[in-house]
């Protein structure tokens, strides 16, 4: 091996404690990050929003027939979550996101 780098994504300390705390209260948490999929499932986890048994839902297409299906899809999760008074989550990929700023009617 010639070199090699690594990069270690650490949340800040008091993250997860704090994010407890604002759920006891019940506030709604959204967590934003400006990376991949895997990344954000990652970050979910480090910070106790996501565990095994939260469903999640990909909403990434940028073709309004697929993007369409997606959006439902993850209506019917969320919809079933809820009946069960559980979490959920939705992970929203940049393509998603400009399709829908483009197509403004899908919103």
């Amino acid at each position: 091996m010639l070199g090699s780098t690594a990069l270690e994504d650490n949340l800040q300390e008091g993250v997860n404690e704090t994010i407890q705390k604002l759920q006891m209260a019940h506030i709604k948490i959204w967590l934003l990050t400006g990376d991949k999929e895997e990344t954000a499932v990652n970050i979910g986890f480090a910070s106790g929003l996501l565990d095994n048994d939260t469903p999640r839902v990909l909403v990434s297409s940028s073709k309004h027939s697929k993007l369409f299906q997606q959006v439902k899809d993850a209506h019917n999760v969320f919809a079933a979550a809820a009946d069960e008074n559980k979490k959920c989550a939705i992970l929203l990929g940049g393509r998603a996101i400009a399709a829908f700023w483009q197509n403004k009617e899908l919103l």
